[in-house]
């Protein structure tokens, strides 16, 4: 399929030495515009969250996922050693 878009000139300088990646680079926007919190890893906003506040080095030494993130992280690891990740896990 082809498409055509009009995108602002400083998104086509961008792009022009990513053309090659365009498809992959869509491809994780809408999964990224499209993700529901309930069913994607929702880890990433909450240590995201985390690093926003500019913690110290020692805050980060001693960061701990919250339990239902850390479970989380967890079920991914299992599903991937016994029947691998999909590109819905990733």
């Amino acid at each position: 399929m082809q498409i055509t878009l009009d995108i602002p000139d400083e998104m086509a300088r961008n792009l022009e030495s990513r053309k090659e990646d365009l498809p992959q680079i869509l491809a994780l926007g809408l999964r990224e515009i499209s993700a529901n919190p309930a069913t994607g890893f929702s880890g990433l906003t909450e240590v995201l969250e985390f690093l926003a506040k500019l913690p110290s080095p020692q805050e980060i030494l001693t960061l701990r996922l919250s339990p239902m993130v850390q479970a989380e992280i967890e079920s991914l690891l299992d599903k991937n050693r016994h029947q691998g990740l999909d590109e819905s896990d990733l």
